[in-house]
């Protein structure tokens, strides 16, 4: 027989289906609204949280549904099941049981999670874009600690064990989870998506889980992602060489290029990628066409160069967006997003040069603009020889962020798909597939600017550190939205925390891109190695981004340590409940394994010479402990490692042989 729990029913609140009532939706809340929308009590349940589903009652669990028209009437599916290890998925589906069409606005539930006077709570959300959304340990005990949200997951410390809750899917959806007073809420943007008579609409599944250790539930998670999307990642990359963006930005030449590359091959004898970023189409959205001064040969001729040195060549587009000027949005509009007048959708954005480009956004719900974006894919590949393909600024994709840039959030304007049955998260999906597609499954293909679950399974790499500025301030930045992101290296995505820059004024020319945040300034040596440290372990791809012959011997020779270092297949921040409350509160004591050794990486990110008291392991674990790079004072005494490193200073400490990853990282205490 059927569980009641499988079965579609009215929402709670509404009257009986053959009488449908105006839904009367008053200002959204925190929590509270909207109560005894859902009752899903199943004996015995997993915790969710400190809180055992038994425990709730229909008061406890609220949900919200917006659609047009309000009386239009809608049942659900509420299926809570159980895994291995004792989780639970949450999966609701939302079936429209009227006669004519609806459109979806919203959609909003919330739960219990944890009990007011957990001890000792702070909140971890998840990152969620690289550049904006970066993962966060909240203390909501604090008046100032906004309360966490996340596109990924939440996960809280609280009397002596730690909880997660979580998504798995990513597939229709922009959704949220957010933490306050004790309470998770989902957020679902409906984004007016089209709902026909008759349909069935899945929301994202759900992961519930509790443990008693926190490198164990993340790592766990990644591995619940890899089921459920299928994900069998090809072999960990070991790419080393050069690109021109953040020397050159748009304004590099093909002599720039071949200069950079003869200069890297000489100096990292493993260099194996020249990577050419943006500014080699006419205009942006006419990826079939490169610009003027790279005739006769175009991308080609310089891809041909670039394998003829034995390297691969890798080349960079914008997915998600066009310019108004272009070839294609003059002949193909119909490409393009359109509000509900039939006005193109368009945002003035400065580049790097000073001009204000008006920017348009690919509307991948038609046909023909997914058939084109397929076919830019296949050429750069087959025609064109590149064979690693980063394509960037995907989260321009997301309706939300379309609202924000271009439309300023006038909710007088509405933004109107070809396909109206299809949100942007599945838009944006299908073109990630005809990329994948055209480029072929062979392929190197990274995300970059993405929301990071709806890419999972249809990428290789994955922007997870912000765009790099040869600065103090931004290496820290990028290496605490890096690190945090370490439970998705290697079972869900290879993570890559972007490019390796040590300049400072003295390493710059009249070529620097005209961009004041790109110049080095008065960037200290010690600086700039802590970050060619960090990139070389824990960075991913090591694509060095200076104006290599030019730069000094000093910062070249960070480059030829970078390359030098082992990079890890696996990393985690031993300190990650310590950090992490800023985007610049970047952890400071990492533990990597790479090649079945292991290293501790220290990195002092503040203005005072910090101490650092390792225990956990015992004498002998740590005999034969050796400096592998930077500078620090160490001692070992009675199985506690104590390290002294200067203010903006770090050191590699590599382990001795025969330690495991997992026990090593459970065992040590850091002080």
């Amino acid at each position: 027989m059927p569980s009641p729990f499988d079965l579609p029913r009215p929402l709670p609140g509404d009257p009986p289906l053959t009488t449908p009532p105006p839904v009367v939706i008053p200002p959204r809340h925190s929590f509270g609204f909207f109560r005894t929308l859902l009752h899903c009590l199943i004996p015995g349940l997993l915790l969710v949280g400190s809180i055992r589903a038994q425990e709730l009652g229909e008061a406890d669990i609220n949900a919200r549904i917006i659609r047009t028209p309000a009386s239009a009437r809608i049942t659900q599916t509420i299926r809570f099941t159980g895994g291995p290890g004792g989780y639970r998925y949450l999966e609701l589906g939302l079936t429209h049981n009227s006669g004519k069409d609806l459109n979806l606005v919203r959609l909003e539930l919330d739960f219990p999670w944890l009990h007011d006077g957990s001890r000792d709570l702070l909140v971890s959300s998840g990152g969620t874009v690289m550049n904006s959304w970066p993962s966060l340990v909240i203390d909501p005990a604090q008046a100032h600690s906004k309360p966490p949200d996340s596109g990924t997951y939440l996960m809280a410390r609280h009397d002596g064990a730690y909880s997660l809750v979580a998504f798995l899917t990513w597939n229709t959806f922009w959704s949220k989870l957010h933490y306050e007073h004790g309470r998770v809420e989902i957020s679902v943007d409906g984004e007016g998506r089209l709902v026909r008579a008759g349909e069935t609409v899945k929301l994202e599944k759900l992961w519930l889980a509790a443990g008693p250790d926190w490198g164990d539930l993340l790592y766990s998670y990644a591995d619940e992602i890899a089921r459920e999307q299928h994900i069998t990642l090809k072999p960990q990359p070991h790419y080393v060489g050069w690109s021109t963006w953040d020397y050159y930005g748009r304004d590099w030449t093909a002599a720039n290029v071949l200069d950079n590359m003869r200069a890297v091959k000489a100096l990292a004898p493993s260099t194996n990628l020249i990577q050419i970023d943006g500014g080699w189409w006419p205009a942006r959205g006419d990826y079939m066409l490169v610009r003027d001064n790279l005739q006769p040969g175009g991308l080609k001729e310089l891809s041909t160069r670039i394998r003829a040195a034995g390297l691969t060549a890798g080349l960079h587009f914008d997915g998600m967006r066009g310019d108004r000027v272009s070839k294609v949005a003059r002949e193909h509009p119909e490409y393009f997003l359109h509000d509900q007048h039939g006005t193109m959708i368009s945002e003035l954005q400065p580049n790097n040069a000073g001009d204000r480009l008006d920017s348009t956004y690919f509307d991948f719900s038609d046909p023909g603009a997914l058939a084109y974006t397929r076919e830019v894919a296949r050429n750069i590949r087959r025609e064109w020889g590149f064979d690693y393909i980063k394509i960037d600024f995907l989260v321009h994709g997301l309706n939300e962020e379309i609202r924000r840039r271009a439309l300023k959030n006038d909710a007088t304007r509405k933004i109107v798909p070809h396909n109206p049955g299809l949100t942007s998260v599945e838009r944006l999906r299908l073109a990630l597939k005809a990329w994948r597609e055209g480029m072929g499954a062979d392929a190197y293909f990274v995300a970059c600017s993405a929301p990071y679950g709806p890419v999972f399974g249809l990428v290789d790499g994955l922007r997870t550190g912000p765009d790099i500025f040869p600065n103090f301030e931004s290496y820290r930045q990028c290496s605490e939205a890096n690190s945090s992101a370490f439970y998705l290296q290697g079972r869900v995505v290879w993570n890559d925390a972007d490019y390796h820059v040590v300049r400072a004024k003295e390493d710059e020319d009249g070529t620097l891109v005209k961009n004041p945040r790109k110049s080095g300034g008065n960037l200290a040596l010690n600086e700039a190695a802590m970050w060619s440290n960090y990139v070389g372990l824990f960075g991913g791809t090591k694509l060095n981004s200076d104006n290599l012959p030019i730069l000094r011997p000093e910062r070249k020779k960070l480059f030829q340590e970078a390359a030098a270092l082992p990079a890890c297949a696996r990393y985690v921040p031993l300190d990650f409940w310590a950090h992490g409350r800023n985007p610049k509160d970047s952890f400071q004591v990492m533990l990597g394994e790479a090649d079945g050794e292991l290293y501790l990486g220290l990195f002092n990110w503040t203005d005072a010479v910090r101490e650092y008291r390792l225990g956990g392991l015992t004498p002998a674990q740590l005999k034969g402990l050796k400096l592998r790079a930077g500078a620090g004072a160490t001692s070992v005494e009675g199985g506690v490692l104590t390290a002294r490193v200067d203010a903006h200073h770090s050191a590699v400490l590599q382990l001795p042989a025969g330690l495991g990853y997992d026990a090593t990282r459970r065992a040590v205490r850091v002080e």
